[in-house]
């Protein structure tokens, strides 16, 4: 696998615009100013870090750094779930300090300051932690199949400099919303008609009183009652991507002309009952 995920990153980094969004030029300053990367100029320098990476240790090096990482992801996430959205983004050590740089598996010696002296930017702790944060990104998403820039984003727009995981590391029994979708998908898609907010509603009620009544608190669960338990709902569907209309319905004819059709169909109906002539 990780042979093409090298061809890959070549193919990704050659003739990508550098960490401050120009192109490197052959004379001049090194640049050492912080700039805040979008999505894609972060997947596309750590495309160019990891090709770096296999071009400076070989790609031996390389292959056994990515699996690493997704080892470590692996069993980081098996421990304690999955991670906050920018959690390592927290630490403040750089080089052989704390921090992300502290946790990732070490890299050759001397690689960051091969790579950033490429890029035209100044060795410093800033910008090796963002390199190596981009690098990580890369290989993980690499690592779960994604291989087009849609894919590699999430689906995220180009120019976003932020996922939204953070918005959920305040949420209330998580699993409630999965229960709920699940009841969605047993007893309500199948009706092929509209999702009926009422019925969704009672049901998630019914899930939360069955949590108190085995031992959870009130405060670790949402509130379903009122503006709160509508706003609630409403970020249910919003994440579920469950809208209220029943899709693929459509009527060709205006509703006039169905009703008169309808009208018709009931006379006819009633006369073929009572013999009416």
């Amino acid at each position: 696998m990780w042979a093409d995920f090298l061809c890959v990153a070549e193919a990704t980094s050659a003739n990508r615009p550098t960490a401050d969004g120009a192109e490197k030029k052959a004379s001049g300053r090194a640049t050492g100013r912080n700039v805040s990367l979008g999505i894609q100029s972060k997947i596309d320098l750590g495309a160019r870090a990891f090709a770096c990476l296999a071009e400076f240790g070989g790609e031996g090096v390389a292959t056994a750094w990515a699996t690493a990482v997704t080892q470590q992801a692996s069993r980081k996430n098996a421990v304690a779930g999955p991670a906050p959205s920018h959690s390592e983004d927290r630490g403040e050590g750089g080089g052989e300090g704390g921090g992300i740089m502290a946790t990732t598996p070490r890299v050759p010696y001397g690689f960051w300051g091969h790579f950033l002296k490429n890029l035209g930017a100044l060795n410093t702790a800033q910008k090796q932690r963002q390199a190596v944060r981009a690098m990580v990104h890369y290989v993980l998403q690499r690592a779960k199949g994604a291989e087009t820039a849609p894919a590699l984003r999430d689906g995220l727009p180009a120019d976003r400099n932020r996922n939204s995981g953070s918005a959920e590391n305040s949420t209330k029994a998580a699993g409630l919303s999965f229960t709920l979708f699940q009841f969605f998908v047993d007893h309500v898609q199948k009706l092929n008609a509209r999702s009926d907010s009422l019925l969704l509603m009672g049901h998630a009620r019914q899930c939360r009183l069955h949590l108190l009544a085995h031992g959870w608190g009130d405060r670790e669960l949402p509130k379903l009652s009122g503006n709160a338990g509508c706003q609630w709902l409403s970020r249910w569907r919003k994440n579920w991507r469950i809208v209220k209309k029943c899709t693929g319905m459509k009527l060709k004819v205006s509703w006039k002309k169905v009703m008169r059709r309808v009208k018709t169909l009931l006379v006819n109906i009633m006369r073929r009952a009572f013999h009416i002539t």
